[in-house]
C-alpha cells in the first residue's frame, strides 16, 4: 500500500524525527499505564490508548447520519507516546479511520515504517528524553480556615437577629379556579382553550377519534396545540384542566378513559 497522506522524503532524516518530538510535550504519568508498545514493540511505562477510529472522526459521521459501528468505536491500540504522537502527526484523523484503522494496516504506511526503523534501537528512554517535559500538577493550595464568632459575640443573650430577605414574587403562582382547584398558568391556558373548543361545538365537547394507532387523547392535544402558547402541551396539564369544571369531566372520561388505546410515550 502507498503512503497514501504520507512524509515528505526529508521525513525519513534522524533530525526530522528528533525535530518532532521534541516540538511534543511528554504525557503526564496519569495518563498512561504499563505495557508493550503494539506499533514498536517496545516496553515502557507510558503505554497510552490510540483510537484506531480517531473520536473527532465517528462524532462528525454520526451528526452527518453515518454512524460507525460500536465495535468500530470500541478499537483501541496501545502505543507508547511517542509512536502515538508520530502517527497523528504522519496521517490526518480522516485517512486514520478510512484506511490506517488497525496496526497492520499503520506498518504499511511509508512515514511509519520509517519511523519504526528508527525508533525501535533507539527505546522508549532515549525517545521521552526529546520530548518537552510535562511538570508535575502544583499541589492544591489549603483553604483558608472558617472565621469563628468571638466569645463575646456567642454569648450575647440579646444578639439582634438579621432579617430574612424578602423572597422574589414568581409569575408561575398558582391561582384558584371556581371549582375549588387550583390551576397553574399553563393550565389555565390550556382551560382557555377548552372553553373555546367547548363552545365552537354548541356547549358539548367533540368526539375527535384519533387516526391510525393514535388516542382519542392525541387528536385532543394536537387540537389546543394550535393554539397560541400551548405548541408544547402535554397530556397530563390537559387532564388537569379538565378536572377544573364539572361539565368537562364526561369529556375526559371519553378522552382519557381506561378503555382508550395509549401511545407508547408522550411525543
Amino acid at each position: 500500500m502507498g503512503s497514501i497522506g504520507g512524509p515528505s522524503p526529508a521525513i525519513v532524516e534522524p533530525a526530522s524525527w528528533i525535530s518532532m518530538l521534541s516540538a511534543t510535550k511528554d504525557t503526564p504519568a496519569r495518563h498512561t499505564c504499563t505495557g508493550t508498545c503494539e506499533l514498536c514493540g517496545n516496553q515502557t511505562d507510558k503505554i497510552t490508548m490510540h483510537h484506531l477510529y480517531p473520536r473527532a472522526v465517528v462524532r462528525k459521521a454520526a451528526k452527518r447520519g453515518f454512524p460507525f459501528t460500536p465495535d468500530q468505536k470500541d478499537s483501541i491500540a496501545s502505543m507508547c507516546w511517542p509512536c502515538h504522537c508520530i502517527v497523528h502527526r504522519l496521517i490526518p484523523a480522516d485517512i486514520l479511520a478510512s484506511a490506517f484503522h488497525s496496526i497492520d494496516l499503520l506498518k504499511t504506511h511509508d512515514g511509519i515504517r520509517a519511523w519504526l526503523v528508527w525508533a525501535q534501537p533507539k527505546g522508549p528512554q532515549y525517545l521521552h528524553s526529546l520530548m518537552v517535559p510535562n511538570p508535575p500538577k502544583p499541589p492544591m493550595a489549603p483553604k483558608p480556615p472558617k472565621p469563628q464568632m468571638s466569645p463575646k459575640a456567642s454569648s450575647a443573650p440579646n444578639a439582634p437577629i438579621a432579617p430574612k430577605a424578602p423572597k422574589c414574587p414568581t409569575s408561575t403562582k398558582a391561582t384558584k379556579a371556581k371549582g375549588g382547584g387550583l390551576i397553574l398558568p399553563t393550565s389555565s391556558m390550556v382551560l382557555s382553550a377548552l372553553d373555546t373548543i367547548w363552545v365552537q361545538n354548541g356547549s358539548d365537547f367533540p368526539r375527535l377519534e384519533g387516526k391510525g394507532e393514535k388516542t382519542r387523547g392525541h387528536a385532543l392535544r394536537q387540537k389546543i396545540r394550535g393554539f397560541e402558547g400551548l405548541s408544547a402541551v402535554k397530556k397530563p396539564e390537559i387532564e388537569t384542566a379538565m378536572m377544573v369544571k364539572p361539565e368537562y369531566h364526561e369529556w375526559q372520561q371519553w378522552v382519557f378513559g381506561e378503555g382508550q388505546r395509549r401511545c407508547k410515550r408522550e411525543p
